[in-house]
């Protein structure tokens, strides 16, 4: 009897263990495990991949229909051949190792999707929600949006060419007294600058006297151009026809108002022809010179309006036009000289120093793809297009320009699009782990 009872109670545990397990299992809902990058695999416990050895992912009784549905003609075809991720113009007709790298073939399947629908592009692909889902993968609509884009890039300040000035000395003579001794001094219109004694002048300014008191007048405007062309300011001149004598020393003046930014004289030293003195600059005005790239250049214009930053002075902002655009690039660098000139009233702006130049403009209303959705193969640029139920297609995209994170699309996409903007390159690798890749795209005639 007392067998008899325990062999009920022994009975009664495992029927609860087993109802107990298969609840389990019930509550789990696992139909069966598959990998994400051979979803023909299908098992009925988490082991290894037999094919790359990644874990397999749980696939649920309630996704298990839809995600059948997305792998029929990939799941469960025919292995068409085997190929090397790496080299994919390896096609062999058994599993095998690459004869070029040594990595192991894998296995691809026959499309019957394909076969079945011959109108549908070669670089299609089919990517499973467990296999998005694992990638990472997000979109980005293609709409439309407003764009101004803005160009950056370095400039250097220089002074403005046209505002500037040798003082150089036209006869034989020697320096008597220097006015100004150094550089950076600002000076006016009609300043001394340098005392000189030329016999070439004094003789000439005698001829003048006496052409003066002959009352040629023909000959006298001659005397005092030569007198002018000899470098002899039109205040000197006049000191000689108040004097009636020649002067033995002729002062020099400034030409305009500006800036010594040279200095080449002394006092007692000998002068000649063709010796620069002095050279001045008007530094009210300046220049900044930019350069640009050859991509930028549909976006910079004569008498565009920019903004810039000076190292030396980041917390204040200034504005200049652009007034020429050189003609020519340089082979170097590869970039185009912009000049633009700036006002510099209080000469704030300091030759040389460098800053950060922004072109500004205003495309308006563009329509606009996410930079992270774009693909530069090198010859070709390419997006990856959502088709529906799981399909993406590779798209050859012609761009405009870049405006913060968005390209303008000029040909290639519509409004409302939908496009893959992480996990593009998986896509890539997976089209080119295919045969396809993006290269396969068909190139868009115009």
């Amino acid at each position: 009897m007392k067998y008899i009872l325990f062999s009920i109670v022994f009975l009664f545990m495992i029927g609860i263990a087993g109802c107990g397990s298969d609840d389990h299992d019930h509550d789990d809902g696992i139909a069966y495990w598959t990998c994400p990058m051979h979803p023909e695999i299908k098992e009925d416990e988490q082991t290894p991949c037999p094919l790359c050895g990644m874990d397999l992912t749980p696939v649920r009784e309630d996704d298990a229909d839809d995600h059948d549905h997305d792998q029929a003609g990939t799941g469960e075809a025919e292995i068409e051949y085997w190929t090397c991720p790496m080299h994919p113009e390896i096609q062999e007709d058994e599993p095998g190792s690459c004869p070029i790298c040594g990595m192991d073939l894998t296995p691809i399947y026959a499309d019957h999707d394909d076969h079945e629908d011959p109108d549908e592009p070669r670089g299609r692909l089919r990517i499973t929600p467990t296999q998005q889902q694992i990638i990472g993968m997000t979109y980005d609509t293609v709409k439309t949006r407003h764009l101004q884009p803005t160009i950056r890039t370095v400039g250097r300040v220089k002074s403005d060419e046209r505002r500037e000035a040798e003082l150089t000395v036209r006869v034989d003579g020697w320096v008597e007294k220097t006015h100004v001794n150094e550089t950076g001094v600002t000076v006016r219109r009609g300043q001394p600058l340098v005392t000189l004694y030329s016999p070439d002048l004094v003789s000439s300014q005698e001829d003048y006297l006496v052409a003066l008191n002959r009352g040629n007048q023909n000959l006298a405007k001659r005397a005092s151009e030569r007198l002018r062309l000899l470098g002899m300011p039109a205040s000197e001149i006049e000191r000689v026809e108040q004097k009636g004598e020649a002067l033995l020393e002729v002062t020099l003046t400034a030409p305009f108002n500006g800036t010594v930014i040279k200095k080449n004289v002394r006092d007692g030293m000998q002068v000649m022809p063709g010796m620069m003195l002095y050279e001045i600059a008007d530094l009210r005005f300046v220049w900044l010179m930019a350069d640009i790239y050859e991509d930028d250049l549909p976006f910079v214009f004569e008498g565009q309006q920019v903004e810039f930053t000076l190292q030396g002075n980041p917390g204040n902002s200034y504005d200049g036009r652009v007034a020429f655009i050189h003609p020519t690039i340089d082979p170097m660098t590869r970039t185009l000289p912009v000049r633009i000139e700036v006002s510099n009233p209080n000469q704030a702006i300091k030759l040389d120093q460098y800053g950060w130049v922004s072109f500004l403009n205003d495309l308006g209303d563009r329509l606009t793809v996410h930079k992270d959705a774009v693909l530069k193969t090198g010859r070709r640029t390419v997006v990856f297009k959502e088709q529906g139920r799981g399909r993406f297609e590779p798209v050859e995209v012609h761009l405009g320009p870049l405006a913060e994170n968005y390209y303008e699309v000029l040909h290639g996409l519509e409004d409302g699009d939908r496009v893959v903007t992480s996990g593009r390159f998986w896509l890539d690798a997976e089209s080119r782990l295919r045969g396809v890749g993006t290269e396969a795209v068909p190139v868009h005639e115009h």
